[in-house]
């Protein structure tokens, strides 16, 4: 059992949990969660590096073996160390960012996040991507990292069930009728056409560079009570779900 904190590994993990630029330097990120752990080394167990556990988890070391990952048993001090929230889980496994070539991206439904800065919004809007089928995210400007812990978090695991590109602006993004949300808009969610490809675009609520998005089509979520916004991440789910019912 591995109870210094000052192990390689732990210190590793620690720092992929905490620094974002180690995180893109090094194309890995932690997975915490025990039932998406599993789900992993079951399904795609290519894209786990090593794994840390206490030694509670007979099940994850008994998955693991079988799949030939390495995994090491550490202690509850080095489980506190390494962990994102203040009580862990106890379990770790260091995933590999998938390797994504946009041009190969063939989806019938994306959406672009403009200058989403919260981790757990941006995790939030992959888990309701992955649950109604949306085959793309683009982070488009000034996006925070969604390998973030929070995001992690906030994805329930499904951060590698969907393609995750960064993009400069959303000109360099094709191939898509693109449709942002602005409660301004004149045209409802519900009467946007069925189009063969579509983007939707969702945006903070500081709003858009409208010289970044001359052109594009506008469209809102009708609300009653004199709300005029919504958090971002609940309007994917409601856009998502008009679009797909």
């Amino acid at each position: 059992m591995i109870e210094s904190t000052e192990n390689k590994k732990i210190k590793f993990i620690k720092k992929l949990n905490s620094q974002t630029k180690f995180r893109k330097k090094e194309k890995q990120f932690v997975l915490e969660n025990k039932q998406a752990i599993l789900e992993l080394i079951k399904n795609r167990p290519n894209l786990i590096a090593f794994i840390f556990i206490t030694d509670k988890h007979i099940d994850i070391k008994s998955a693991a073996e079988k799949k030939r990952i390495p995994f090491y048993i550490c202690s509850k001090t080095c489980a506190y160390y390494m962990s994102s929230v203040k009580e862990p889980m106890g379990c770790f496994a260091v995933i590999e960012q998938a390797t994504i070539n946009p041009n190969e991206i063939n989806t019938t439904l994306a959406i672009a996040l403009y200058n989403i800065k919260s981790p757990s919004n941006c995790g939030a809007i992959i888990r309701n991507a992955h649950a109604f089928g949306c085959g793309a995210i683009y982070l488009i400007g000034s996006c925070c990292d969604p390998f973030h812990p929070e995001s992690i978090r906030a994805t329930a695991g499904h951060i590698v069930s969907i393609p995750i590109i960064e993009k400069e602006s959303i000109d360099t993004v094709s191939g898509y009728m693109y449709w942002k949300l602005d409660i301004h808009a004149s045209t409802p969610i519900m009467d946007v056409p069925k189009d063969k490809k579509i983007c939707f675009i969702l945006g903070s609520e500081t709003g858009f560079d409208e010289d970044s998005l001359e052109g594009v089509k506008s469209c809102y979520i009708p609300m009653k009570n004199d709300t005029d916004s919504l958090n971002v991440a609940a309007t994917s789910a409601i856009v998502l779900y008009h679009y797909t019912r």
